[in-house]
């Protein structure tokens, strides 16, 4: 997926409904993940995220920097995630959710789940640069179906899925450590520059 260009906060300060969409296309996916990463209510989950979209459409005219929209995404999922888990504690309380409802928040283990679902971002932008083929396997072998049950929906062999399925990982590791050697040398150049 493409990086938001600059002027999209501009147009969305404007109330453009494209630059809107385009924020939503771009944080949608990250912002799920975190919130289901949270809470175990797969449509809970989405239907926060979109009340967090409607909240940041409503602020459109307050942020100055895209920065600005993805944290207020992130603060406002989480703790709309913290207020379900609240509310639905008296109904059905899994360890889990006991974990983020206890009296000391571990700040760490959420950021961590921002990180998982930044990451999770990577892995698909990457996923969606895959030749069409082995994006499709991919993403049915994501939605759990087996081999057999791939073959069957494309018409293919099992061994045909087993080796696009491989042909694709090697695409995803390659680009992942194509991504952290472009991370690690400007680490590398942060940390020289600083040392001067």
């Amino acid at each position: 997926m493409k990086n938001l260009s600059s002027d999209v906060i501009t147009q969305f300060n404007m109330g453009s409904t494209q630059a809107f969409s385009k924020i939503y296309n771009y944080y949608h996916r990250q912002l799920f993940f975190f919130a289901r990463r949270l809470i175990t209510d797969t449509q809970e989950a989405e239907d926060i995220v979109a009340e967090c979209f409607i909240k940041v459409w409503n602020k459109r005219g307050d942020f100055q920097t895209l920065q600005n929209v993805k944290a207020f995404l992130f603060i406002a999922t989480r703790n709309a995630c913290f207020n379900f888990l609240k509310a639905s504690q008296s109904q059905h309380s899994s360890h889990k959710e006991l974990f983020y409802l206890s009296d000391g928040i571990d700040e760490s283990a959420v950021f961590q789940q921002e990180i998982t679902a930044e990451l999770l971002q990577l892995l698909y932008s990457d996923i969606e640069n895959l030749p069409p083929k082995r994006r499709k396997i991919v993403e049915m072998i994501l939605q759990g179906l087996t081999d057999s049950q791939i073959a069957e929906q494309l018409n293919i062999t099992a061994k045909t899925v087993r080796n696009q399925r491989a042909n694709a990982i090697q695409l995803l590791r390659e680009a992942f450590l194509n991504r952290a050697t472009y991370f690690l040398l400007m680490i590398v150049a942060l940390i020289n520059f600083f040392r001067q």
